[in-house]
């Protein structure tokens, strides 16, 4: 068994997942501000931009050292 991590999205008007992302404009971008496409299996594809979660991640970890408490 081979586990496949794939950060692509199907571009589905009708797919869950994507209409989520667009909804919450949570895609990656391109140069003139559109959503990036590219393809990938199944077709055409969109990629989730996590730069807001590393973010926030780090802004966690941050706060908890400089407040004492410890996180893991």
């Amino acid at each position: 068994m081979v586990t496949i991590i794939d950060p692509h999205i199907r571009r589905d008007d009708e797919y869950y997942v994507y209409k989520q992302a667009v909804a919450g404009a949570h895609l990656v971008l391109n140069k003139d501000g559109a959503v990036y496409e590219g393809w990938c299996w199944p077709g055409t594809s969109v990629k989730i931009n996590l730069d807001f979660y590393f973010k926030v991640a780090y802004m966690v970890k941050a706060t908890a050292r400089t407040s004492g408490v410890m996180m893991g």
